[in-house]
């Protein structure tokens, strides 16, 4: 007869077993999931979207800003984000700066002129040049009086009777913010701009002699009419939002990280680790 202290043993052994196999079948699915996955983005690699600038927008993003099946590469945009380690604040200004910079070369091809050389005096200096150089030295001789000016001088309109230090205060740009203060941010968003610009403007440059869109869109809640948008606008609406999609994405993965805290071992994974140690391969274990 089968005493009480062998049926309780042989209960636990094969309750033992039914979560080893259990453990084998979550490894496989999980190998099967993997499988899948990697099978999906085999399919998925040639995407064809419904508009050129889009298209074309997809093309820059993957080389510059970001792939999610890339995640180790070194982004151009994801490294000038992430090197602002110590301040969501200069993050934010470095995506602002970015944004800035793109639409000045934007604007540039929408007006049908030529941009800028990326070189290193774009890295200094920013869009400039030395025409518009000259034009502010010229502004500086001029004293532009604004009605605050008035107030600010007890309403005096006779600026030729006020010392020469004091008219400085009221020259045009002059301002008691440092210029200085975000030059580090401006310069390091310049430097990364540099290398991927012309990535930009390479994608962006041929969308101008496009035509418009012939038929309506809702992007964001907004809808535009058949005509209303054009083909280089569509790549502006979405580079914007990839680049802000984008430096989000980043800041969770980077800077939003948060340990896991209380997390609960279950009693029943001892067991399992103890028929696990046990067991020399998963063919063993279906010998019984």
């Amino acid at each position: 007869m089968t005493n009480r202290q062998d049926i309780l043993e042989e209960q636990l052994l094969r309750e033992n077993i039914r979560r080893a196999i259990n453990i084998i079948k979550d490894k496989e699915l999980k190998k099967e999931n993997y499988i899948r996955s990697i099978v999906r983005n085999l399919i998925s690699e040639e995407v064809m979207y419904e508009y050129t600038a889009l298209q074309r927008l997809a093309a820059f993003v993957e080389q510059q800003v970001g792939n999610p099946k890339r995640p180790d590469r070194d982004f151009a945009f994801k490294q000038g984000y992430i090197q602002f380690s110590s301040s969501k604040e200069n993050r934010e200004r470095y995506v602002e700066y970015i944004l800035d910079l793109a639409n000045e070369d934007f604007q540039t091809y929408d007006a049908q002129m030529e941009p800028q050389p990326l070189s290193g005096e774009f890295v200094e200096k920013g869009f400039t040049s030395d025409e518009d150089e000259d034009k502010e030295e010229e502004d500086d001789e001029v004293i532009t009086v604004r009605v605050q000016d008035l107030e600010d001088n007890d309403g005096d309109i006779n600026l030729t009777e006020t010392d020469e230090d004091d008219t400085e205060e009221f020259k045009l740009g002059e301002s008691d913010i440092d210029e200085e203060e975000n030059s580090g941010i401006k310069k390091i968003s310049r430097e990364v701009y540099k290398k991927m610009g012309q990535a930009l403007r390479n994608q962006y440059e041929p969308l101008t002699e496009l035509g418009m869109i012939n038929k309506p869109l809702e992007i964001s809640g907004r809808r535009y009419e058949a005509g209303e948008l054009s083909e280089a606008d569509l790549f502006k609406i979405y580079f914007k939002k990839n680049i802000l999609l984008y430096a989000s994405r980043y800041e969770d993965e980077y800077f939003n990280k948060v340990p896991d805290e209380n997390v609960e071992i279950d009693d029943m994974s001892r067991d399992v680790e103890e028929v696990s140690s046990d067991v020399e391969s998963e063919e063993e274990i279906f010998k019984f």
